[in-house]
């Protein structure tokens, strides 16, 4: 009963690998056309794909196995330092709370703000 599950895993596993490569190529045929302005973009695409065919393919690399098994074609959603990877290239906004105690812990620099949204209305104006 357990191999039974083991291998409907394994083969759900193999699938959703193979639907990535599929969505990726397709994805490397719209960069493809901007080959010039996009070429590491088209690299890290290539790259991708490879190496969820490699693991399509059967193969095993020795970093697979340090790592406890996680392919190469898994999704990262986590970066280096632990936040979500596309906070890395988008900040996201801060919550309200997060500005109410950044907003009590720097009182002064609100008022300089508020003295160069002056002086540019003063320039604006002329």
């Amino acid at each position: 009963m357990m191999i039974e599950n083991v291998e409907v895993d394994y083969a759900e596993k193999m699938q959703r690998c193979h639907e990535y490569v599929e969505a990726l190529q397709e994805e490397q045929k719209k960069i493809q056309v901007f080959q010039r302005e996009l070429p590491l973009c088209l690299e890290l695409v290539t790259q991708a794909i490879e190496a969820c065919r490699k693991e399509l393919s059967g193969t095993s690399t020795a970093s697979e196995q340090v790592h406890g098994g996680q392919s190469d074609c898994s999704e990262q959603t986590t970066s280096v330092c632990g936040g979500p990877v596309f906070e890395e290239f988008i900040p996201i906004k801060k919550s309200e709370e997060e500005d109410v105690e950044h907003d009590e812990s720097s009182p002064p620099q609100q008022q300089d703000d508020n003295n160069v949204d002056k002086k540019k209305s003063d320039w604006l104006r002329s």
